[in-house]
């Protein structure tokens, strides 16, 4: 059983890992598309378009504009809590190797391993060379991903600024709000349709 649940854990580490590194570190598109976080937003984008479209026009922009932001939040929070699972599993199947785990002490493996993965504690350690391994491991890909993170988020903010600036450009054109059709009607005005 406890192989079983070593080679589960170390697939769920790596699938997570892959995912933040192709969602939040390759500047390009790669061959293949993060799954888990198009997944995301593919399945919670329907609903909360519904729930926005019943609500007045401001506070539906509001809402519109704050699903990407607080999505890729959720994104990151979802693949943290995937590679600390993983790393739980990992330490509950190194100390049920030496005879002392039971299905129970999961939660405790779980607490240990959040610790770990947010904190590097040390403070209650673990028996085993192979846990102190996991445990450094662990504190390790924390500290990437909150790193990698902390990276992301200027690059993130120049890409929205880039965008605002594009938008800015169409005001003399489209009106502000910029508008397709006030576009289109500005285009059919000056003959532009070439």
């Amino acid at each position: 059983m406890r192989v079983v649940v070593a080679i589960l854990s170390v697939a769920l580490i790596l699938l997570m890992l892959t995912e933040f590194f192709i969602t939040f570190l390759l500047p390009r598109r790669v061959k293949r598309d993060p799954r888990i976080a198009r997944q995301f937003f593919v399945v919670a984008w329907r609903p909360w378009r519904a729930v926005a479209a019943r609500m007045p026009r401001v506070g539906a922009d509001t809402m519109l504009g704050v699903f990407g932001p607080l999505g890729l939040l959720f994104v990151l929070g979802f693949l943290s809590a995937g590679v600390i699972v993983g790393f739980a599993g990992l330490h509950w199947a190194e100390r049920s190797h030496l005879g002392g785990a039971d299905p129970a002490n999961f939660a405790n493996d779980l607490y240990f391993s959040a610790g770990s993965f947010f904190t590097a504690s040390t403070t209650v350690g673990p028996a085993g060379g192979v846990a102190k391994f996991l445990q450094i491991a662990e504190a390790g890909s924390g500290f990437a991903v909150l790193f990698i993170s902390i990276g992301f988020l200027p690059a993130l903010c120049q890409a929205f600024s880039r965008r605002e600036s594009a938008f800015s450009l169409l005001d003399p054109l489209a009106g502000s709000p910029s508008t397709a059709g006030s576009l289109l009607e500005l285009l059919c005005e000056c003959g532009g349709w070439q």
